[in-house]
């Protein structure tokens, strides 16, 4: 197991990461419905793969670095979490939910920080333009992939614990 970072490591990680993003993630635009019909532009940044980040998984990326000869790996949109231990809701296991439903987006305004069960709930909400609109706290910027099918399902966790903070 890799050493815990310290609070200057974790910063400088943030800094690399922010750097790479505004260097290597591209704006994609996709529209949207508003819910009362309007389509409205969706700013997204995807993720180009090279330069610390690593496709992990058919719509999952990581962001790694070495640090001290220790190789440290992390889900590329969770890293602006790190230092904000306020996110941590009751030291449950916390996971960074796309707001927008794109897997490759990693814009931090289409990211919240929460459980497991309300991320993967997200998959079946039916979004602004549903009936009733999005049911969550942080309301989902778009209809869930999954919206009407059925039930949800477990998945991999991403959790603070495993960012060695």
């Amino acid at each position: 197991m890799l050493p815990p970072l310290t609070i200057a490591q974790t910063t400088t990680i943030i800094q690399e990461w922010e750097n790479r993003v505004n260097q290597y993630f591209q704006l994609a635009t996709i529209n949207v419905n508003d819910g009362s019909g309007l389509l409205v532009p969706l700013d997204c940044l995807t993720v180009v793969t090279g330069h610390g980040f690593a496709k992990n998984a058919p719509s999952r990326w990581q962001f790694k670095l070495t640090i001290n000869g220790g190789v440290y790996r992390w889900g590329s949109h969770t890293v602006p979490f790190l230092l904000n231990p306020a996110l941590d809701v009751n030291g449950d296991p916390n996971t960074a939910s796309h707001l927008c439903h794109n897997p490759p987006c990693h814009n931090p305004l289409h990211i919240a920080w929460e459980c497991l069960d309300l991320n993967k709930g997200r998959n079946w909400c039916c979004g602004p333009a549903g009936p009733g609109g999005c049911p969550h706290a942080v309301q989902c910027l778009m209809q869930g992939p999954l919206y009407g099918v059925g039930v949800t399902t477990t998945a991999p966790q991403q959790t603070r614990a495993l960012f060695h903070v």
